[in-house]
């Protein structure tokens, strides 16, 4: 009997083991993904000024350079991934079991990293692909929490431009810049409550 019970905790580990991908295939993933990126590369150094822009880093202040940096990469990459990730996580899944805060931080970075490389909407695209395939949410799930997170930015930036606008003298072409942020207000604030009266009788938010 302990015969058959290791026999069968073998044949248990055996099919939960995961197989590993053939080497070609993966040799295919990378290639293709260096050949993006040298293709980008190429073409951003077509496009850009590589000397005025040497000459702009020359004269700047690398302590303020270095701290907007710093803040970039963790206060506000933390604080947006935290947003969505609260709109994410109460969605459904296939297994019913939800994804962490930072595995998702850890997400949220790596799509970001390749929005800077690849055209608009890479990160949303990468993002909605990774959750679905390894987590199981739903398409539609993703899509309406990405675009209600895409509504409580245009919000943020708005109240932002407001405060500015508040506080200093704007210039005649800020200022009509200034009234169609306000117009993004209320349309954002149209679309949230669109939003949210289509998607909490699903029990998505």
């Amino acid at each position: 009997m302990a015969a058959d019970s290791a026999q069968t905790v073998n044949q248990v580990s055996e099919i939960e083991r995961p197989q590993r991908e053939p080497p070609l295939r993966i040799a295919i993933r990378w290639g293709l993904m260096l050949g993006v990126f040298g293709l980008l590369l190429w073409l951003a150094v077509r496009t850009i000024d590589v000397a005025q822009v040497a000459t702009a880093l020359r004269r700047s202040d690398w302590r303020l350079v270095v701290a907007a940096g710093l803040l970039a990469v963790t206060v506000c990459l933390v604080s947006c991934s935290y947003r969505l990730w609260i709109l994410t996580v109460p969605l459904p899944t296939s297994d019913g079991r939800r994804i962490g805060f930072w595995h998702f931080t850890s997400v949220y970075y790596a799509s970001c990293a390749a929005h800077q490389l690849l055209p608009a909407p890479a990160a949303e695209v990468l993002r909605t692909v990774h959750l679905k395939r390894r987590h199981g949410y739903t398409i539609g799930g993703l899509v309406a929490s990405q675009f209600v997170e895409k509504v409580i930015e245009a919000l943020a930036l708005a109240l932002e431009v407001g405060m500015v606008a508040a506080f200093s003298s704007l210039p005649p072409r800020m200022i009509v810049i200034h009234r169609a942020m306000c117009w993004m207000r209320r349309i954002s604030s149209a679309a949230w409550n669109a939003a949210t009266s289509v998607i909490r009788p699903l029990g998505a938010i």
